[in-house]
Formats: C-alpha cells, structure tokens, sequence
C-alpha cells in the first residue's frame, strides 16, 4: 500500500494563497517552531509526511490545539480545517486542480 500525504488546496476563505499546492511537512497545533507557526510545508512531494492511510491523516489534520480548543463559537478549533486538501497517494494529489495555477 502507498504512503498517503496531504496536499493543501486553498483555504475556504481563499487566503494565504501562496500556500496553495503546498504538501504538508509537519502540523502541531501548538505551534513549537522559533517563529511560532503552526505549519510547515513543501512544494516536494517525498518531503511531504507520510500516513499509513487516510484515517491516519484525516487525524492528523484534525488536531486540536491543548491551549484553545475550542473556537469562540463553541465549536473544536482545528486550525488545518482552514484548507481544503486532497488525502491521497502523490500520483492522486499532484493532479489536483490547483487555484491560481496553471
């Protein structure tokens, strides 16, 4: 079985486009890197993480912050629910339509 990734498409609101097309390197809703972002991500696929399947992903990208979680609308704070993604193999995400690519 193929490794799964995760593919940012663009976010609901269609900001931060440069992010758009982007894999998913590393995720903690924490935010532990030295310049306090949350995200790390990259435009080649081998360095994307790696899931064992789409439920393994699916989780991961569903990840609760342990200092907010939840929203001011009462709701769980998932920050990487901002983006819709494709959850697939590389081959099945690298044809992803793309907004703003060509």
């Amino acid at each position: 079985m193929e490794s799964i990734v995760i593919r940012l498409i663009q976010t609901h609101t269609g900001e931060a486009p440069e992010l758009n097309g982007m894999y998913v390197k590393h995720y903690d809703p924490d935010g532990v890197f030295a310049d306090g972002t949350m995200l790390a991500v990259t435009d080649k696929p081998e360095e994307a993480k790696q899931f064992s399947g789409k439920g393994e992903a699916l989780e991961y990208y569903n990840q609760v912050p342990s200092k907010k979680p939840v929203r001011a609308d009462g709701k769980p704070n998932r920050p990487l629910t901002a983006f819709m993604c494709c959850f697939g193999t590389v081959e099945q995400c690298k044809d992803t339509p793309i907004p703003g690519s060509m």
